[in-house]
Parts: C-alpha cells; sequence; structure tokens
C-alpha cells in the first residue's frame, strides 16, 4: 500500500493529517507502513496529482475522500467530522478508507455455501454517509464516493 499526504507550503493542517495517519495505520495493524509527505507547489502539479485541498491523503494514488467534481486547487481544505469542521478526516474515517484499501482477502468471510466477500451488498449507499442522509444519498443529493478496490502491491 502507497500512501502520501499532499499539502501546500506552510499548511497548518499537516501536523495533524500526520498525526491521525499514523494513528490510523497503527490502530490498524499497519505499524510497518509508512507514508510521504509532499508538498503540491503550482496549479499543474495539483490537476497532475488530483489534489483538491491541503491535507490530501492519497492511498495507493486515490483521494478516499474527495467530493466528486471538486476542482484541483492550491488551497486549504476542509473536513466534516462527527465534531464539526476539521483540517484533517477524523481517525474513523481514515482507518476505513485503510481497510477499504487493504487486502481484499481480509473481507472475505466463509459461509456454509463458501466464501462471500463481505463487501458486497445489497446496501447502495456508501458507509462515509450518515444513516439520516441516506435517503438523500439514494436519491443523489448527497456527493457519493464510487466504491472502489485497491490491492496491496505484489498480490
Amino acid at each position: 500500500m502507497e500512501i502520501e499526504v499532499l499539502v501546500v507550503a506552510g499548511c497548518p493542517h499537516r501536523q495533524l493529517a500526520e498525526e491521525r495517519l499514523r494513528q490510523a495505520l497503527d490502530a490498524a495493524g499497519l505499524t510497518d507502513t509508512g507514508f510521504t509527505t509532499r508538498v503540491v507547489g503550482d496549479q499543474a502539479a495539483a490537476e497532475r496529482s488530483g489534489f483538491t485541498g491541503s491535507p490530501t491523503i492519497l492511498i495507493d494514488g486515490r483521494d478516499p475522500f474527495a467530493r466528486p467534481g471538486a476542482a484541483p486547487t492550491l488551497a486549504c481544505r476542509l473536513y466534516r467530522t462527527p465534531d464539526g469542521l476539521a483540517g484533517a478526516p477524523d481517525l474513523d474515517r481514515i482507518r476505513r478508507a485503510l481497510d477499504d484499501a487493504g487486502p481484499r482477502r481480509s473481507r472475505m468471510r466463509t459461509t456454509a455455501e463458501g466464501p462471500t466477500d463481505a463487501a458486497v451488498g445489497p446496501l447502495s449507499v456508501p458507509d462515509h454517509v450518515p444513516a439520516r442522509h441516506a435517503p438523500l444519498a439514494r436519491r443523489g443529493a448527497c456527493a457519493k464516493q464510487p466504491a472502489t478496490r485497491f490491492r496491496r502491491a505484489g498480490r
């Protein structure tokens, strides 16, 4: 798994994002997994990397917190958390993003009929949408992120 924190120079939320990411990696049992921090210096670099604000966390080149249609920009980015707006995603959302990006076998379970993928089911609303907003999300009124599976390199 390749993880990168993208920031603008002097980002006031860089340290918070790095600390939460490290805590989430440790909590997920990924203590040996490191990450890099890269400063995005111009609009062209922002567009090449899909940088939609500082800080941006990329897991295997994908921003799991991206809002659909958000334009690349050299600006600060705020995240919705249970406690209100914050300069970095909350620990639980980062852990879920790491779990989603982890090896597919971690989501497999065995039933009497054989192995099944626990991540596949009838629920069409992404898990980052609070239950009280699920009816809106089903109608497309909330920003939805596409469900994407990532595999570790070499697997």
